[in-house]
């Protein structure tokens, strides 16, 4: 779902991981990758509790096995998730081979998995934004930031790739072979900003509802 300029080196880069035999400093290496992704995790929480005015009061090592925790789930369902469907893509690409007049299933499917991957996230982005920082939220108070951070991302990802098809040779021209790693970075600092805003937006409604309500008291 992201712009194929974004998306077509870091899968080269996943591609060449899960293709190709890695020995040695396995277990280090998976270790270090738990942590610095679980440091991914805590910058998310850093940016919501700014967000929503919490303070944190937790025992840092608490929130960092939480953050293990959301690392390790994720990657868990991402896997049986990404299992799922290329499974089923592969199947169905057979059955196509096999019955061509069944190709127009395999345009709904296509669909199918745009779908999939917007419930992913919006059970991800429900799950980050009620847990993940400091205090309790209700399910129906998190909601507008997470549809606009949804929409947001789906716009800036439609003119993030138009943008990069018509300038990508000024990227090329001033990054020469760090180009693509530029992209990628410009693209998820705007992604990361949007999903501050959901939280900046929840909470600043949040705080207009409080403020109505306190009037409506003093008024009564």
């Amino acid at each position: 779902a992201w712009p194929k300029p974004v998306a077509t080196p870091i899968a080269a880069q996943i591609e060449n991981v899960l293709t190709n035999a890695h020995g040695g400093l396995l277990t280090f290496g998976v270790g270090l990758a738990i942590y610095f992704s679980s440091s991914g995790v805590e910058s998310l929480r850093i940016g919501l509790n700014r967000a929503y005015d919490e303070l944190e009061v937790r025992a840092w090592w608490l929130l960092r096995l939480e953050s293990i925790g959301y690392v390790l789930v994720g990657a868990a369902a991402l896997i049986a998730l990404s299992f799922l469907v290329v499974g089923a893509t592969g199947g169905l690409d057979r059955l196509v081979a096999n019955v061509p007049w069944l190709a127009p299933i395999e345009k709904s499917f296509t669909f199918g998995r745009y779908v999939i991957a917007t419930v992913v996230l919006i059970i991800a982005l429900a799950l980050v934004h009620k847990w993940l920082p400091a205090g309790r939220r209700r399910l129906v108070d998190v909601m507008p930031g997470i549809g606009v951070t949804l929409l947001l991302w789906i716009l800036t990802g439609v003119g993030f790739g138009r943008y990069i098809a018509r300038f990508a040779g000024n990227y090329v021209s001033t990054y020469a072979g760090l180009a693509s790693a530029m992209v990628a970075l410009v693209f998820l600092y705007w992604t990361a900003a949007i999903f501050v805003y959901g939280g900046e937006l929840n909470n600043a409604i949040r705080r207009a509802r409080h403020e109505r309500v306190k009037r409506e008291a003093t008024s009564s």
